[in-house]
């Protein structure tokens, strides 16, 4: 093949990829419309700094500190990372999980409402929203999938007291250990079509990846299987015994998050008040079940 045919070529694909990528970063910014719209109107401080064929970054610099805030949709999952990094250099990251066909004005009427609770006006609502239906936002099972079963385990998680500080490794076991409990949950009542692990396991890999975890996990396939009985039996213990003891979870979750089964010890001490945070994340996940069903 001739250079002049070569060069051609390379020009011919490069526009094709150039086109291919602006037509992804258009669908993906005509997806977030009503996120981006509510967000950039928020605070006139707040712009576009990253807009890439799969996330959308917005930043607002300020001597108060820099705000961060990270849009992404994967599997018809919404990510939403909020970043606020202090002018003492401290972080505070704040995340949540949505199914793409919900409403993306409560959506963001969510995340305000869950950021001024925490007491942290890093975002300014300047424009009203009209009412807004919180019940919505309750956890609700409206559809038996993977995608509304992880975005529910997740929504769990957030009853934890400064959810803030917990590390994503941490988050990914909590997150990890609901999804097991509805979905032992929901096939325990015989329902017809319960979901395949499988699908779990896609989405709880998307979350490592979106951390940057994945290479903390040796041979993911085999720890997926293992924690995934690991958390299969303790779901089962937590309806047989009244006196469960929280402390395996509790080494799970915040000593030994990532790590093999072998490195567990059942007897470490539970701190703090982990047993009722537990058994308030467990009641709300009870009430998404039992409305479901």
């Amino acid at each position: 093949m001739k250079p002049t045919y070569i060069i051609g070529t390379i020009v011919v694909i490069s526009i094709i990829l150039y086109y291919f990528f602006r037509i992804r970063t258009s669908q993906l910014s005509y997806r977030f419309a009503t996120l981006l719209k509510l967000f950039l109107e928020s605070d006139n401080k707040i712009k576009i700094d990253i807009k890439e064929r799969d996330f959308i970054i917005l930043s607002r610099y300020s001597k108060r500190g820099d705000l961060n805030i990270y849009l992404l949709q994967s599997n018809n999952i919404i990510s939403i990372e909020v970043e606020f990094i202090t002018a003492k250099k401290h972080i505070k990251d704040y995340e949540w999980f949505f199914c793409s066909t919900e409403n993306q004005t409560q959506i963001y009427g969510e995340i305000i409402s869950y950021l001024n609770t925490k007491h942290q006006y890093y975002i300014l609502n300047n424009k009203p929203l009209g009412k807004v239906n919180t019940d919505d936002h309750k956890m609700l099972l409206s559809d038996y999938n993977a995608e509304n079963v992880f975005c529910n385990a997740f929504k769990a998680m957030k009853l934890f007291d400064k959810e803030e500080y917990i590390s994503f490794r941490s988050r990914f076991e909590i997150i990890f250990f609901n999804n097991v409990l509805l979905y032992s949950s929901l096939s325990n009542n015989n329902y017809s079509s319960p979901i395949h692990k499988e699908d779990m396991f896609r989405l709880l890999i998307l979350y490592l990846e979106n951390h940057e975890l994945l290479d903390q996990v040796d041979n993911l396939e085999d720890f997926l299987e293992k924690r995934f009985d690991l958390y299969s039996e303790q779901a089962q213990m937590l309806n047989i015994k009244t006196d469960y003891d929280f402390s395996l979870l509790y080494n799970s979750f915040f000593l030994n998050p990532l790590e093999p089964q072998a490195k567990f010890n059942s007897k470490s001490m539970v701190k703090n008040n982990f047993s009722h945070l537990m058994l308030n994340m467990i009641s709300g996940l009870s009430a998404c079940i039992t409305s479901f069903l």
